[in-house]
């Protein structure tokens, strides 16, 4: 990478250089993974993705996905073609078997030429942080250590509450292969959650048949943000958006164990092919789906 000129990299861009150039033949990684083994929070995913738009040419740009596997935009081509040859394995414009996997952290070339430990990728403790259900109970997320759930902010008199529906189909679809929707309502967004417990509990049930578990009223966003909406929010989506929660229904996968390895943003769908293709993926290694 040439570093010289009026655009001498910075030490970002020389850390994510590093870890580019320390990609194996065939080794895939994420956009936040190349932040964190560059040192830096994995909210830096986005900037890593501006990193490849400018020099990525100089680097194997094409070993670099998002969380879910999707190609880069505009380049499918071209990475499809440079992935094969490596012998990467692609499906539908995805690198196969991205959800779920576990990350493992190599020491990185340091910018002095020096190698490092490489900071660990980190595993969101969901299980630490209390919770209740959505009458006041005291609950418990280790519940569902053993499950693929995925978490979403949920909202009753929002343009996306029929989502409802198609996060139910999906809990009635998997749960019996060791799969859970946790639903979390939220007022933040236009006081489009103002119900009581029962009001909420009542909705859900009789307009939409929920039967996967909700939980006390929360904020997702802002000094008042939940500790387990804190830890969820590191973790950048598809488009390598990371922080903040835009709007109802973000939806979270979460694997067994408790690392985050999805995001997906409000707008798409429970049953969205991507989704389900990642909630598959994430399964309970005996309950996958065979073939």
């Amino acid at each position: 990478m040439d570093h010289s000129g009026p655009e001498a990299a910075t030490e970002f861009e020389r850390a994510v250089a590093a870890v580019l150039r320390a990609t194996r033949r065939g080794e895939i990684v994420t956009y936040a993974e190349v932040a964190v083994e560059a040192g830096y929070s994995p909210r830096a995913s986005r900037s890593v993705g501006s990193f490849l738009a400018r020099h990525g040419g100089r680097h194997p740009w094409w070993r670099v996905v998002t969380a879910t596997g999707r190609l880069v935009p505009g380049h499918e081509e071209e990475q499809t073609r440079r992935l094969r040859d490596e012998g990467v394995e692609l499906a539908g414009g995805h690198v196969a078997g991205m959800a779920g996997r576990r990350s493992v952290p190599r020491p990185r070339p340091d910018i002095l030429g020096e190698t490092r430990p490489t900071p660990r990728r980190p595993t969101v403790s969901i299980y630490d942080h209390p919770v209740k259900a959505l009458d006041g109970a005291p609950a418990d997320l280790r519940d569902h250590a053993d499950e693929a759930v995925l978490i979403v902010n949920v909202a009753s008199k929002c343009g996306l509450t029929p989502q409802y529906e198609g996060l139910e189909r999906l809990h009635e679809r998997f749960r019996d292969q060791g799969f859970t929707v946790l639903g979390f309502p939220c007022n933040q967004f236009l006081e489009q959650e103002p119900g009581t417990p029962d009001e909420i509990a009542t909705f859900c049930s009789t307009t939409y048949g929920v039967t996967f578990p909700l939980y006390e009223k929360i904020d997702v966003n802002g000094e008042g943000r939940h500790p387990l909406y804190g830890e969820l929010t590191e973790t950048a989506d598809g488009e390598g958006h990371a922080g903040d929660i835009r709007w109802n229904f973000e939806k979270f996968l979460v694997a067994p164990g408790g690392e985050v390895v999805a995001r997906f943003a409000p707008q798409t769908e429970p049953e969205a092919p991507e989704v389900v293709a990642a909630i598959e993926d994430a399964l309970p290694k005996e309950t996958q789906p065979v073939g």
